[in-house]
């Protein structure tokens, strides 16, 4: 996980940090349909979460562990995507007019 007490630790963990808040952050930022997307971010972000706990802590020291934390937040943006798209097309569908 790294040594906070070094220096050189900032410039790699500060883009990390903000490489996984990224979707979680697409979901709570857009304008539309706020309750909609505050849902689907807190279950991005619950499952995540659990994600990364049980490989920081739960892992066997496997080298490859590292690439959680490189794809899971591409995981996680393709969930947004799909949310949002399912939240428009849901309220699309309500929306209309017959």
């Amino acid at each position: 996980m790294g040594d906070p007490d070094r220096a050189d630790w900032y410039p790699v963990a500060i883009p990390l940090l903000l490489w996984t808040v990224l979707p979680i952050a697409i979901l709570c930022l857009q304008p539309y349909r706020p309750r909609a997307s505050g849902i689907g971010a807190g279950i991005s972000a619950m499952i995540g979460a659990l994600i990364y706990l049980a490989t920081a802590w739960s892992s066997t020291g496997d080298p490859l562990d590292g690439l959680v934390f490189m794809m899971l937040p591409v995981m996680q943006l393709g969930f947004a995507l799909l949310w949002l798209g399912g939240v428009a097309l849901y309220y699309r569908l309500i929306d209309r007019k017959i």
